[in-house]
């Protein structure tokens, strides 16, 4: 049996049993929950990687609609027969109609 850490040896003529039972208890404690923060620290890690690509798509999207309309605006001011046909389509898509309509 190898021989005892200093560490231990003098804890044990410091400290009664059960106090060093304590010890042990506590630091057993201490790696569980360092585990658990570690493993709720890579959730966070997966989870804000999840959003921040969710995110990115999100923008570009936005970015060819954006794209898109100023396009159309353009077109109609100039009087672009699709661009005026593409803004009543629109106008007419977001119009609120009776349900029998």
């Amino acid at each position: 049996m190898p021989p005892e850490p200093k560490f231990w040896s003098l804890c044990k003529k410091l400290f009664p049993i059960w106090e060093l039972k304590k010890l042990k208890e506590w630091h057993k404690k201490c790696e569980e929950i360092k585990k658990e923060i570690e493993n709720l620290r890579n959730n966070y890690q997966r989870k804000l990687a999840q959003w921040e690509r969710k995110q990115k798509e999100w923008e570009r999207k936005q970015k060819e609609i954006i794209n898109e309309i100023l396009n159309v605006k353009k077109s109609f001011y100039n009087g672009e027969p699709w661009a005026v046909e593409k803004y009543f389509q629109w106008v007419i898509e977001a119009s609120k109609y009776p349900w029998k309509f």
